[in-house]
């Protein structure tokens, strides 16, 4: 939805969110785009409102109008989870990497593994990967394999076997990096519904908000 706060002077996001689920921890890129006729947009504010509280969540303040910002969901500048954010730390997914005579782990990749918020399902399109690892293998581009645990309503572990691709030693985050049989999660989950809104910092009313948007 977008808002015109004066004649000739537009913002929109120009990233589609379309009710889709997000991450904490995960690096998101908001993209918008603007109009202006009689003068240059220079700066935004971003922030998001949580269904059912009407508190303003800022992501940035005053930021110079590059038409892009990177998003650093749930954690501060120290990469910590951040309670202000509102959100709340779902129980994590763990991803390992067992070292076998065609591969050993030099450095462990970061990876979250995350459900979605509606249908509780996890497949290979809900892995964040947060850095890349390293793997010493004969072959720079490897299949290796991976095991998925987690923890059940139950308390029990639950464990999936996966393969991964290494692109170069590490592994292939353009692609597909993780591939697993698709996972209906009985985990403990509390997903928070938002809306982000970009507003000019000096003028409010040229302003707009997004879809709907889930953040576990």
């Amino acid at each position: 939805m977008t808002r015109l706060g004066q004649k000739d002077k537009m913002i929109r996001w120009k990233t589609a969110f379309d009710g889709q689920t997000l991450c904490c921890g995960m690096e998101k890129k908001l993209e918008w785009e603007w109009i202006c006729s009689d003068n240059d947009l220079l700066s935004i504010d971003i922030y998001y409102m949580i269904e059912g509280s009407d508190e303003k969540h800022y992501i940035c303040k005053n930021e110079d109008n590059h038409e892009f910002y990177f998003w650093n969901i749930g954690v501060d500048s120290a990469g910590n989870f951040d309670a202000a954010s509102g959100f709340v730390t779902n129980p994590t997914i763990d991803v390992t990497f067992p070292n076998s005579e065609v591969c050993t782990v030099l450095t462990q990749p970061e990876i979250i593994l995350y459900p979605d918020a509606k249908s509780r399902t996890v497949d290979p399109q809900n892995v964040y990967v947060k850095s890349k690892g390293f793997f010493n293998t004969y072959e720079p581009d490897e299949t290796i394999d991976a095991l998925i645990e987690y923890e059940d309503s139950k308390g029990q572990i639950v464990s999936v076997d996966a393969t991964a691709t290494l692109r170069n030693y590490m592994l292939d985050s353009d692609g597909i990096p993780l591939d697993f049989d698709c996972i209906v999660y009985e985990g403990k989950l509390d997903a928070k519904k938002i809306r982000l809104y970009i507003q000019e910092a000096n003028n409010p009313e040229v302003s707009a908000e997004s879809d709907w948007v889930y953040i576990v």
